[in-house]
C-alpha cells in the first residue's frame, strides 16, 4: 500500500512539473473548460447630478468645448461640489427648522426635528472645506462629506462631519440623522 501511495505521489508530481515546463518553455497551455470573460468597451462612469452633461470621451470633448453649444439664458455650468456646497451654506445660515427643511433629507421624524438643534440658528461657521467625495454610479448618488467647523468660543473650534447628497439629476440634499447624532447628541 506504501509503494501505491508513494507511486501516485511521484505521478502526480511529475504531471504537474511536466505541464508547468511547459508553459514557461512557451509551449501550447493545458485547455482548461471554463468560459471566458467576454470584454466590452464600458463608457466612462460619470458623477451623477452633473445636470446630465455628457462623458469626457474624446467624441463628446468637442461638444463640451463647442461654443455653438450654450447653455440656456441665466444658467451658469456648475459642478456637483459647488451646488453642494451652495445648499450646505443655505442650510447652516438658516436659522428656523422650516427655512432647513426643504434642504433637508432625514428620516426623524418632524416632532423630533422639532426639539433638536435644527429648529434654531447654529453657531459661526469659521470654516468649511470638503472632506470625501463618493460616487455610486449604479444607485446614481453622490455623497460629499465637508468638514465644517464651528465656532465653539475661546478660540476654539468644534469640528463636524455634513454629509450632502445627490440623488441622480435632483438637488442636493443636507442628510441631518448623522450630523443629529455626533452634533445633536443623539448618540
Amino acid at each position: 500500500m506504501f509503494v501505491t501511495v508513494a507511486l501516485a505521489i511521484g505521478f502526480g508530481v511529475t504531471t504537474v512539473l511536466r505541464s508547468h515546463s511547459k508553459l514557461a518553455s512557451g509551449k501550447a497551455p493545458i485547455k482548461s473548460s471554463a468560459p471566458r470573460p467576454i470584454l466590452q468597451e464600458v463608457e466612462p462612469a460619470r458623477a451623477p447630478g452633473l445636470l446630465n452633461q455628457p462623458s469626457t470621451s474624446e467624441s463628446s470633448l468637442s461638444s463640451i468645448t463647442d461654443p455653438g453649444v450654450a447653455l440656456p439664458a441665466g444658467l451658469e455650468p456648475k459642478s456637483p461640489g459647488a451646488f453642494a456646497k451652495e445648499i450646505l451654506d443655505k442650510f447652516l445660515a438658516a436659522k428656523t427648522l422650516a427655512e432647513r427643511s426643504p434642504l433637508m433629507e432625514t428620516r426623524t421624524p418632524e416632532t423630533e426635528l422639532a426639539k433638536s438643534c435644527l429648529a434654531g440658528p447654529l453657531p459661526e461657521v469659521t470654516n468649511i472645506s470638503v472632506n470625501t467625495v463618493e460616487n455610486n454610479a449604479v444607485e446614481q448618488v453622490a455623497d460629499i462629506y465637508h468638514t465644517v467647523d464651528f465656532d465653539a468660543g475661546n478660540n476654539r473650534t468644534n469640528p463636524q462631519t455634513i454629509l450632502v447628497r445627490i440623488r441622480g439629476s435632483a438637488e442636493p440634499k443636507v442628510v441631518v440623522d448623522p450630523f443629529l447624532d455626533s452634533y445633536g447628541g443623539r448618540l
